[in-house]
């Protein structure tokens, strides 16, 4: 689901997505573009805020993201809030490549506590910087194959 306020015609109103109907209220075009001027759900499409966006391609996406399970829910909000795709259509595609990517859970081991002994670093500023990496790495790098 997609909780968005858009900017249309000079009016500002609430839209939850996906709308169950062909066409949207007050929106006659088909393939209409809207301004984004908030995103409350999901907080990793906040990145649209304050520009336009295909109001059909949005719907489609959220028809799409309603399928999810919690661990393609993960993926998506990850490479969506780090890739930030500039139209619907990249973000639609981006949810048939998930499996081209991997999400890895860190947790602070023994060998975090031992490599910080040795400097001025805490557990949670190397657990931090490793997570960061590792993640910048995965999904700023070309999807696995």
């Amino acid at each position: 689901m997609i909780n968005l306020k858009i900017k249309t015609n000079g009016t500002v109103r609430n839209l939850t997505l996906p709308y169950p109907g062909q066409s949207f209220p007050d929106i006659i075009e088909k393939n209409s573009v809207v301004t984004v001027s908030e995103v409350t759900e999901p907080e990793s499409l906040k990145y649209m805020e304050g520009h336009e966006w295909n109001i059909d391609e949005i719907n489609f996406l959220a028809k799409r993201m309603e399928s999810f399970d919690k661990r393609e829910k993960r993926q998506f909000d990850a490479i969506a809030s780090q890739l930030k795709p500039s139209t619907g259509q990249d973000l639609i595609n981006q949810t048939f490549n998930l499996s081209r990517y991997t999400l890895s859970v860190f947790t602070p081991s023994n060998r975090v506590q031992e490599s910080c002994s040795s400097s001025s670093e805490t557990v949670s500023e190397k657990f931090r910087t490793m997570w960061y990496t590792h993640f910048h790495d995965r999904v700023k790098t070309k999807p696995m194959i």
